[in-house]
């Protein structure tokens, strides 16, 4: 009990600067056609807009947004160039999707060789029980945190820990 609620203080100081979230809108029915609509009316052209209509109830408009940037002849009242159409505007998500899932598989295996490689290094320099040295770490707070993550078996802590010292 007394691990949980350290950890709930811990949480506390960590994301005491969350910002209140908006008030939820509720959905209006035709609000993706309509969104379809206006980017035809904008000049881009649909194909199968049937397909394009599933994909924006699955994916959003508003991330799909990012990615016909390139297709924009005026960015500023958002006119698409000629012969821009939604099959190009998705193959460059898709595009996108591959690249940051291979990105992340590559980030993934640096990360593992670096942590394989300092869990050896300071076992080595120390003993099999380095974690436990609060002389090897340069902050006693993040050392503090660190341990009750461990022990409340949530894992590494979060990002925000760095804010402690």
């Amino acid at each position: 009990m007394e691990i949980v609620l350290t950890s709930l203080k811990i949480f506390s100081i960590f994301y005491h600067n969350i910002p209140t979230p908006l008030p939820i809108r509720p959905a209006r029915s035709g609000w993706v056609i309509e969104q379809i609509n206006l980017l035809k009316n904008r000049g881009l052209s649909f194909e199968n807009e049937a397909r394009a209509l599933n994909l924006f109830e699955y994916i959003s408009y508003y991330r799909l947004s990012n990615y016909w940037h390139p297709f924009l002849k005026d960015k500023q009242n958002k006119v698409f160039n000629e012969n821009a159409n939604f099959h190009a505007v998705f193959e460059l998500y898709k595009f996108d999707t591959n690249l940051r899932k291979i990105t992340m598989e590559e980030i993934e295996k640096i990360e593992i060789a670096v942590r394989s490689k300092m869990a050896y290094v300071l076992s080595l320099s120390n003993d099999s029980f380095w974690l436990e040295n609060e002389n090897l770490f340069s902050c006693s707070k993040m050392y503090a945190a660190l341990m009750l993550s461990i022990l409340a078996g949530q894992g590494t802590p979060c990002p925000y820990i760095q804010k402690l010292c």
